[in-house]
């Protein structure tokens, strides 16, 4: 899956794959990704093409290659399951397996006047994903099956694993929190803050 809006200015958005057997979509730059089916992930569109399923990983490039002009991703490889990928300006990436959604315990964090999530992504720059430092403040709440009631927010599928450290947006904050995911369906992850002080 390829988030369509983080290639919009791609004048090709094309996609070249291969495995230990050769070339899987023909020969350099590969396969035009805009005549690829499209689908609607959580309000995101995203560029899809699915491989038969087998036991092989295989190794990718997003490129906007046309008439031997244009840049690249570095090789992605060893992929073996469902992914998804948001390019950044510089044709570096964020790669993930599936939404995550976590869940802080609204009790554990009731003496703090609000509570923020600061959260950084998977890529290679740790790039912050809501937000410099202190992040954003998380209002949404849900109350779970057990009638506790838990602040929540969910991050989209390339995010996934995702970093997060709690905070009230002062001196009192979690430790760094990483927490990952890896099938296609969404995932939950629940915290207290008294469980995870810094």
């Amino acid at each position: 899956y390829l988030l369509k809006s983080s290639v919009s200015s791609w004048s090709k958005v094309n996609f070249y794959a291969w495995n230990s057997s050769g070339v899987l979509l023909g020969n350099w730059p590969g396969k035009d990704m805009k005549n690829t089916t499209t689908v609607n992930v959580s309000g995101e569109d995203y560029y899809v093409y699915t491989f038969p399923d087998n036991d092989e990983s295989l190794n990718i490039i997003f490129n906007n290659e046309q008439n031997n002009n244009g840049g690249q991703t570095a090789d992605i490889t060893n992929i073996t399951r469902t992914t998804y990928f948001k390019m950044k300006s510089d044709f570096s990436y964020f790669k993930g397996t599936g939404e995550i959604t976590i869940f802080l315990d609204k009790e554990s964090a009731s003496a703090w006047s609000k509570v923020k999530y600061y959260a950084w992504g998977n890529d290679n720059d740790k790039t912050p994903i809501l937000g410099s430092w202190s992040g954003t403040e998380i209002t949404q709440t849900m109350t779970a099956l057990d009638g506790n009631k838990y602040y929540s927010h969910t991050f989209p599928p390339y995010y996934n694993p995702v970093n997060v450290i709690f905070n009230d947006g002062g001196s009192n904050q979690t430790k760094d929190l990483c927490r990952s995911k890896h099938s296609a369906r969404s995932a939950w992850s629940f915290f207290a803050v008294r469980l995870f002080r810094a």
